[in-house]
């Protein structure tokens, strides 16, 4: 199964990286082909007047590289969005990526897809991740797509990601995401 993964760290060595390398890890091990995108390197344009005048017009307005990520999505049965936390939400990267999800938003309603949150912050409040959490839930609803899973890391600046069991929880969903699909 193809599993299309949004990397939406600037930092591509860092530790939303490693949750995203121990997800892949386990995907691959259950026989799974997982395509990457790391948004953070790649020409996207956020949304503008003449984005929202192309689709009006019925003309595709994706000539940058948000055509490549829509077309692994719409191919995939699951994808993930893997963000640090910056002001209890996800990277402004990944947030416009999510926001051009318009060109193709009547198909992406009506394609059953699981979508799998990995996520990772600095601070060890436990309240840190309720807005990404909430804003997830609410984009999973909208979508009609069934929430696969979350792998959180908190309080990375007092302690290490591995003490955290934030990489092993994202290597199961890995090995587990099969199970996620609607059938």
């Amino acid at each position: 199964m193809k599993i299309t993964l949004l990397m939406g760290s600037p930092y591509v060595d860092g530790n939303n990286n490693r949750l995203v390398e121990a997800f892949t890890k386990g995907a691959i091990e259950a026989g799974h082909e997982v395509v990457r995108f790391n948004v953070a390197q790649m020409a996207i344009s956020p949304c503008s007047k003449a984005y929202f005048d192309h689709i009006a017009a019925g003309e595709d307005p994706d000539t940058d590289d948000m055509k490549l990520i829509l077309q692994s999505i719409l191919e995939s049965p699951i994808v993930v969005f893997s963000t640090p936390l910056y002001y209890f939400g996800m990277s402004a990267q990944l947030k416009t990526v999510v926001d051009r999800f318009n060109s193709k938003l009547s198909v992406l309603m009506k394609k059953p897809t699981a979508a799998i949150l990995l996520a990772n912050c600095g601070g060890s409040a436990p309240w840190s991740m309720n807005g990404l959490i909430i804003h997830f839930d609410c984009i999973c609803r909208f979508l009609h797509w069934r929430d696969g899973g979350h792998a959180l890391a908190y309080g990375l600046s007092e302690r290490s990601i591995e003490s955290t069991g934030a990489l092993e929880e994202a290597y199961r969903l890995g090995l587990n995401a099969a199970a996620q699909v609607r059938q």
